[in-house]
């Protein structure tokens, strides 16, 4: 728009200083003219207006004037005004060009794109060569959503001119938006050869990676384009919407597929998630952002979209399906809108999922016994999401489990676990989350083993917590009642009951640090309370993002026990499908009940590939062996499959 007000103006003028101006060089209309078209150019169209209206006033039919209203009425989107003028001018002149240009771009504005081919037809049928109208009937084209003949003309223009920034931009457009996105990278880096500081087009470039799913070289131009301009608001908003996806959402899934455990799933994993409530502020800003890019630009469907993907990564998912309805109105076969629909369907839908997992777990103590304990469970869970903010999930489980002594030939136990949960979820007041979790567990004796228990067991569990998040600092209130199983004399095994407070801590002290504090109280039966006080640091590395590295302090009253560990993680995607994570732990612990100072090696590692959207294998591997007087060494092994029958 801004090169074809240049264009225009630049039309007006020379035809005024050499037509008028030469003809009548102190004329009162001429002056008049000269001034009003300095005032266009400068964009003040009120005041360039006015002084057209007095030329028109003594001359009636003044071409010039005519023109000048029609285009500053045009640009002030004014345009029954701009129509009616530039009429009067055609019909004085009906083969002036600025008069064909200046109609054509007022039905290209006004989405009338039949005439605005007319126009510029006429204009080419004039002047063959005329790049502009070229360029007006490529846009209307684009506009129009006929992207090859879009290509053709931009073609056209670029044989007169290779290193035409217009027509390449409109070629990168056409070819973008029909997915052939190696074509639109050749003509956005053409326009980046001749102006290699051209923040338009590395946006557009990183736009065209984002396209081929290649977040990390989108970062990468993104990022160029924020050290050339680092106040461009729409730079830090994109970098958000990357980073939440390359930082966040493998990290939560990753974290919270272990919260689906009953036995293992307790409050410390939470602090696993690492910057997942850092980069959700940053989601917040990346919105606000582009709610004002929208409101300023509600024809730009690419903007419409990054919009709607941001609020589905804020769970606004009612706001997200507005936005995906509007743009298949315009574009039925939109990708991005259809993707985006189908997530919101899943969101609003009841979701089924059965799951199935099985584990294995070998150990080794200091008397070099072997025990084996093997797991398996099945479950089947039903989540609804009423509204983005309340959700309620019931759950039906059921744990087969028994430990074997290889060194003994003797199994030590064997039972079965049945477990009836409800979860309620309400997220309020933008900044809070209540999750609420209560759980029956029915357990009994499959066979006559080593230890068993006295008599069936009804027991009852539960997991609540309150989340707080406030951009750089969260914090995580949490309370619940475990099972903790135990062996007692004479051979009989206790699932007691255990209450546990807990109360986290974080701060997303840098864009790469983070530091978290936890403290918790566990109020145990039969044995004696205990303290625990855990500190973490964990620094992401800025120059290769899959990497991490951090230093835990943990202290334990009882047993006393205080431990350093260091932690170098690893998580990346492979083949745009794979998540793999590696997490390897030196651990230095001074137990006092356990043979003093022990060191630990402990290595983790999960694999989740998705089978088909939604659905997703999952294996995990855990192995840990001490150095010192006390040698133990584990091993665990699991593999679990999830379902979602939604999904289809």
């Amino acid at each position: 728009m801004r090169y074809l007000r240049k264009a225009l103006v630049t039309y007006l003028f020379v035809m005024t200083t050499c037509g008028v101006l030469s003809a009548q060089e102190s004329s009162p209309i001429s002056t008049l003219l000269k001034e009003a078209l300095e005032l266009t150019n400068k964009q003040e169209y009120e005041e360039a207006i006015s002084l057209f209206q007095k030329v028109l006033e003594k001359e009636g039919d003044q071409l010039t004037a005519l023109q000048g209203m029609g285009v500053c009425y045009l640009f002030t989107k004014k345009y029954d005004l701009s129509q009616k003028y530039l009429q009067k001018a055609l019909n004085k002149e009906p083969n002036n060009v600025t008069t064909l240009m200046s109609l054509g771009r007022l039905f290209e504005e006004k989405e009338v794109y039949y005439k605005a081919h007319f126009y510029y037809r006429k204009v080419l049928s004039l002047d063959p060569y005329h790049v502009e109208a070229y360029l007006g009937e490529g846009r209307v084209y684009n506009k129009d959503r006929q992207y090859r003949s879009a290509i053709k003309v931009f073609n056209k223009v670029l044989e007169l001119d290779p290193y035409l920034e217009g027509a390449l931009q409109g070629l990168g457009f056409a070819y973008r938006t029909l997915g052939d996105y190696h074509k639109a990278l050749e003509a956005e880096k053409k326009i980046l050869e001749i102006k290699p500081s051209n923040v338009e087009a590395m946006l557009r470039v990183a736009s065209v990676y984002e396209g081929l799913e290649n977040k990390q070289q989108a970062i990468f131009w993104y990022e160029k384009a924020k050290k050339i301009n680092p106040r461009d608001d729409r730079v830090h908003a994109k970098l958000s919407i990357l980073y939440s996806e390359t930082d966040q959402i493998d990290q939560a899934v990753t974290s919270l597929k272990k919260l689906t455990e009953l036995q293992e799933g307790n409050i410390k994993n939470f602090i696993t998630l690492g910057r997942v409530y850092g980069w959700l502020s940053r989601v917040d800003e990346a919105i606000v952002v582009f709610e004002k890019v929208a409101s300023l630009q509600p024809k730009n469907m690419e903007v419409q979209s990054d919009l709607a993907f941001l609020y589905l990564l804020n769970q606004q998912w009612d706001k997200a399906e507005k936005i995906y309805n509007h743009i298949l109105k315009i574009n039925p076969k939109s990708k991005s809108a259809l993707e985006g629909m189908e997530r919101v369907a899943f969101y609003k839908l009841p979701v089924f999922t059965p799951r199935f997992k099985y584990s294995v777990d070998k150990n080794w103590d200091n008397t070099s016994n072997i025990t084996k304990s093997y797991k398996t469970e099945s479950s089947l869970e039903l989540l609804h999401r009423f509204t983005p903010a309340l959700s309620m999930e019931g759950r039906y489980q059921k744990n087969f489990r028994h430990q074997d002594d290889i060194t003994a030939l003797t199994r030590d136990y064997k039972f079965e676990q049945d477990i009836a949960a409800l979860r309620f979820r309400y997220s309020f007041l933008k900044h809070y989350t209540l999750s609420m979790r209560g759980e029956y567990n029915y357990l009994q004796n499959k066979a006559s083993n080593t230890y068993n228990f006295g008599g069936d067991l009804n027991r009852f569990s539960s997991l609540s917590y309150l989340l707080m998040d406030y951009g750089k600092f969260y914090g995580l209130a949490s309370w619940s009642r475990g099972l903790l199983l135990r062996l007692v004399t004479p051979n009989i095994l206790k699932m007691n009951p255990y209450w546990d407070y807990g109360a986290t801590l974080g701060w997303n002290i840098t864009q790469h640090l983070e530091g978290v504090f936890y403290y918790a109280f566990t109020d145990f039966i039969e044995r004696k309370d205990q303290h625990d006080i855990e500190t973490t640091l964990t620094y992401q590395l800025p120059f290769y993002r899959p990497l991490q590295i951090g230093y835990i302090y943990e202290y334990i009253s009882e047993p006393v026990s205080s431990a350093h560990t260091a932690k170098l993680q690893f998580q990346e995607k492979f083949w745009k499908k794979l998540l793999f994570q590696l997490i390897y732990k030196w651990s230095a612990d001074n137990n006092k009940d356990d043979q003093g100072w022990t060191y630990t090696n402990s290595l983790e590692s999960l694999i989740t590939f998705p089978i088909y959207k939604d659905v997703s294998l999952n294996f995990e591997g855990e192995w840990s062996f001490e150095n010192g007087k006390d040698k133990d060494w584990e091993q665990t092994y699991r593999s679990y499959l999830t379902f979602p029958l939604s999904t289809f």
